[in-house]
């Protein structure tokens, strides 16, 4: 079983403790997400609100934008309905963006790997903790152009795995979850939960970043890179 599989039978990653969406959302998005687990966020709406407080300080003033990796398009609805802003967002889950479409009417959605978007449409592209889902560096790579395709202006990818802490990153999944790490590596054989070196991202002269303090798994130093298409 591949892992748009696995994200599409709606028990991917998210566990007990991470049931909730806050409640800048809809009542009827709330309530669809809940069911379907999608938030990495606890049931405090602290670390949600600081984490969009942190995208709006990189990316602002703009007018649009992008998120591969969208899911339920909780962060797009924000930014559409407290900005104002033009949303588009692509996610190889069918059922998360068809909850996507059904909170953002306005918003351009499609369901896969790429955006159904003109090249430099959108001011500023996002991804936030997606990339650890991805087979190779390849593959990542591939993401990373798709981005930098779309974005006038550049791309922030937030929550990368850093390989530093790789070790104790799957320590913790594996406690949260009740597994060794051996069956954690197994269920996770087909979507491996890959870390990255600064290296990686260093080719594309990335200004890197710390997460907010209060970020889930921040205590692992998952860092950001925002790179900048006009340097």
């Amino acid at each position: 079983m591949g892992w748009v599989d696995i994200i599409n039978q709606r028990n991917f990653v998210w566990t007990t403790n991470t049931q909730q969406v806050v409640p800048i959302l809809s009542k009827e998005a709330v309530a669809a997400a809940t069911a379907l687990q999608t938030s990495i966020f606890s049931s405090s709406t602290e670390s949600y609100v600081d984490f969009l407080a942190y995208i709006e300080q990189l990316v602002l003033p703009c007018t649009s934008i992008a998120e591969f990796g969208c899911g339920n398009g909780a962060n797009l609805y924000y930014f559409a309905k407290q900005h104002g802003m033009a949303v588009t967002g692509c996610d190889i889950s069918v059922d998360l963006i068809g909850l996507a479409k059904s909170v953002i009417t306005d918003g351009t959605f499609n369901v896969g790997n790429q955006f159904d978007v003109d090249d430099n449409s959108v001011d500023y592209c996002i991804s936030n903790s997606v990339f650890q889902y991805f087979p190779t560096d390849e593959y990542a790579e591939s993401v990373v152009s798709e981005m930098l395709r779309i974005s006038k202006n550049g791309i922030l990818v937030t929550d990368i795995k850093s390989s530093e802490t790789e070790i104790d990153f799957k320590e913790k999944q594996a406690k949260r979850q009740g597994l060794t790490i051996a069956e954690l590596e197994l269920k996770y054989k087909d979507t491996p939960l890959k870390s990255y070196p600064k290296s990686f991202f260093e080719k594309y002269n990335a200004r890197f970043l710390t997460m907010p303090a209060n970020y889930p798994d921040s205590d692992l130093k998952p860092y950001s890179v925002m790179i900048n298409k006009h340097r």
